[in-house]
């Protein structure tokens, strides 16, 4: 059995933004888009980001769960809550993974890095409200009387009448 050298000698590449394996020569992250332009060696010699780099990864994040926050919207549309529902958790839960990892790269944060985070969430809150997607509750999923919040920052549900989520913090209204 002869071995393939091409593929035992290039490395497969890992996006820093979400974690994803990607094809070997990949110039992009095939699920969240985000360019390589770093080495892993250069990316592992040095931790921390820069701004750039930190509006680079935001950027390619939220685009990403624009894309997937407009499949949760279309399927709201056409009555399937259930499915929206389930589109908007899984988007959430991704986009919720990658700042994870973005958070991890940054290190310690200038005062421009902190803001560029924050820019971020709300930009995935601006999406959930215009798409209509920043109302869904399991109680709608579930068929239970008792409507639960679901945080649109992290995914977490909250009872009925909570002002902020019981695990991040953020503001439910």
């Amino acid at each position: 059995m002869s071995e393939n050298p091409q593929l035992s000698q290039e490395s497969t590449p890992v996006c820093a933004a979400c974690g994803k394996e990607n094809r070997s020569g990949a110039r992009f992250c095939r699920d969240c888009g985000m360019a390589f332009g770093a080495s892993k060696q250069e990316s592992t010699e040095s931790s921390a980001l820069s701004l750039d780099q930190v509006e680079e990864f935001s950027d390619a994040i939220i685009q990403s769960y624009s894309l997937s926050a407009m499949a949760a919207k279309r399927a709201l549309k056409t009555g399937d809550l259930s499915t929206a529902r389930q589109l908007w958790v899984d988007a959430t839960t991704k986009f919720n993974s990658q700042v994870a990892a973005l958070r991890t790269k940054i290190g310690q944060a200038s005062s421009e890095i902190l803001e560029e985070l924050s820019d971020l969430l709300a930009d995935k809150q601006d999406i959930d409200a215009g798409f209509g997607l920043n109302n869904f509750t399991s109680a709608e999923s579930s068929g239970s009387s008792e409507k639960l919040l679901v945080c649109a920052a992290c995914g977490k549900e909250n009872r009925s009448g909570a002002r902020f989520c019981r695990e991040c913090g953020a503001s439910l209204s």
